[in-house]
C-alpha cells in the first residue's frame, strides 16, 4: 500500500510541478518579449539624438535617461545582451522596471523608465490560467479516489443491508486495488462470521430443545409413584443443559478475549503423564505414552491452559477409538537451526477423519456426520485457540501406528 501511495503521490507532484513551470515559462517569456516592442523606436530616436548632439551623464528626454556606462554594473549575462546591441530589462524592490540599452557611441547607457511591470489585465490572466492548471491537476488526481472511496461507501452500505459478498466493489484505479483487495477481505470474513453466529445460534437452540422436551414430558408423566425416577432424569438433563451454556460462554470469552497468560518454563511431560492415567482409570480405552524426549524439556505455557488443551485431545481420542489412543512427546530439534519444536501427537484406532472435514474440524459445533459421540463440538476449537496462544500449531492427518486420526501439537521450545 506504501509503495502504491508512493507512485501516486510522486506522479501528482510531477503534474504540480509541470503546471507551475509552464505557466512561469509561459509568463516569462512573454515579460521578456513585451515591452521591447514599444521601446525600440523611442530608443532608437534618443540614440539618434546623442549621436548628433553631444550627450552627458544623467542627461534627460522625458522617461529616457543617459548614464555614463562605467558607472553601471550589470552580470555578465546581462552584460553581454547589452553588447550585442539588445535591451536588458531590469526591476527593482518597488514593483519598477528599467529597460538599458547601449548607446552607439558605447560611452553612455540609455535608460527607460520607470513603469509598472507587466500588464495588469495579463498579470490577471496568467494568474488565472496558473490556478486553472492547478485546479485541474488536483482534480484529476483526487477524482478517482474520491470515485472510488464513493463505489466503497456504496458497497459497505449495500452489505450492511443485504449480507451479501455479491455487492463487493471492482475498481478500476490500480492505487485504491489494495484497499478494495483488503475491504473484500474484511467483508468476506464478516460474512463468515455471521454465517458462523447463525450456526451457532441453531446449534445452541437444537442443543437446549432436546433435555427441555425430556423435561417437558417428565412433567407430565409426573406422579407420586415416579417421582424419584424423573427427578433423577430431570437432574441429568439439567446438568446437560449446564454444561452445555458453560462451554459456550468459555469459548466466546476464549474467542473475543486473550487473557494475560502467567506462563512458566517447565516440563510438560508431568501434565500429559496424569492425563494419561486418569482416562486409563476412568475409560475402557487403552491409553499409552511414548516418551521420545528428554523427562527435563521446558517449553512456556500456562499449565492450567495448556492442561486443558491436552485433556480436551486426549478424550476426543478416547470419543473416537475403538480400543487404543497413543500419546507420543517427541523432541523435533534441529541442531542446524534454533527451530526446535516439541511435538505432542494424540493417535487413535478410530475410523478417522476424511480430508473435506479438516478443514471445517477446529471451527466452533462441528461434529462429524454419523458419529454417536456424546459432546458440542467445542473442544477442539477451544484447543486451537489455547495453543495459538501459546505461539503453537495444531494440526491433525491420518494416524500411520493406528489407523485413525493424529493431532499434532507444536510448541517451540528451548534446549
Amino acid at each position: 500500500m506504501i509503495s502504491h501511495f508512493t507512485r501516486y503521490a510522486l506522479i501528482f507532484v510531477f503534474i504540480l510541478f509541470s503546471a507551475v513551470f509552464f505557466a512561469d515559462f509561459w509568463y516569462q517569456k512573454n515579460q521578456d518579449n513585451s515591452p521591447q516592442v514599444s521601446l525600440t523606436e523611442e530608443i532608437e530616436t534618443v540614440q539618434q539624438i546623442c549621436h548628433q548632439y553631444s550627450c552627458a551623464d544623467g542627461s534627460q528626454f522625458g522617461r529616457v535617461t543617459i548614464l555614463a556606462i562605467d558607472l553601471l554594473h550589470f552580470p555578465i549575462a546581462q552584460q553581454q545582451r547589452l553588447d550585442n546591441n539588445q535591451i536588458v530589462m531590469v526591476s527593482n524592490d518597488q514593483d519598477e522596471q528599467f529597460a538599458y540599452a547601449k548607446a552607439k557611441n558605447s560611452q553612455f547607457i540609455i535608460r527607460y523608465g520607470p513603469f509598472l511591470i507587466g500588464n495588469s489585465n495579463a498579470m490577471f490572466w496568467y494568474t488565472s490560467l496558473f490556478y486553472l492548471i492547478l485546479a485541474v491537476a488536483i482534480f484529476a488526481g483526487l477524482f478517482p479516489l474520491f470515485r472510488e472511496m464513493a463505489k466503497l461507501k456504496k458497497s459497505a452500505e449495500n452489505f450492511s443491508q443485504s449480507g451479501e459478498l455479491s455487492v463487493l466493489p471492482t475498481g478500476k484505479s490500480a492505487f485504491f486495488n489494495p484497499v478494495n483487495t483488503a475491504f473484500a477481505a474484511m467483508t468476506t470474513k464478516i460474512a463468515q462470521l455471521l454465517a458462523l453466529q447463525k450456526e451457532l445460534s441453531d446449534t445452541l437452540s437444537h442443543e437446549i430443545r432436546t433435555p427441555l422436551s425430556r423435561i417437558r414430558f417428565a412433567k407430565e408423566a409426573l406422579n407420586n409413584n415416579n417421582i424419584d425416577d424423573f427427578k433423577n432424569e430431570m437432574e441429568l438433563d439439567l446438568d446437560e443443559m449446564e454444561s452445555l451454556v458453560e462451554e459456550y460462554l468459555s469459548y466466546s470469552r476464549l474467542e473475543h478475549e486473550k487473557p494475560e497468560l502467567e506462563t512458566e518454563l517447565q516440563s510438560p511431560v508431568a501434565i500429559v503423564e496424569k492425563h494419561v492415567v486418569l482416562f486409563n482409570k476412568y475409560t475402557k480405552r487403552q491409553v499409552g505414552l511414548v516418551l521420545d524426549c528428554s523427562t527435563n524439556i521446558a517449553i512456556e505455557f500456562n499449565e492450567k491452559n495448556f492442561s486443558r488443551a491436552v485433556k480436551n485431545l486426549i478424550d476426543n481420542a478416547c470419543k473416537y477409538s475403538n480400543s487404543e489412543v497413543l500419546v507420543t512427546i517427541k523432541d523435533n530439534a534441529d541442531n542446524n537451526t534454533d527451530n526446535n519444536k516439541l511435538l505432542i501427537l494424540i493417535e487413535d484406532d478410530g475410523p478417522g477423519i476424511k480430508a473435506q472435514h479438516i478443514d471445517d474440524l477446529f471451527l466452533p459445533y462441528t461434529r462429524i456426520k454419523g458419529e454417536n459421540v456424546s459432546g458440542f463440538g467445542l473442544g477442539l476449537a477451544i484447543t486451537r485457540k489455547i495453543i495459538i496462544w501459546h505461539k503453537g500449531t495444531i494440526s491433525v492427518s491420518p494416524s500411520k501406528s493406528l489407523g485413525g486420526a493424529c493431532f499434532c501439537i507444536e510448541i517451540p521450545h528451548t534446549e
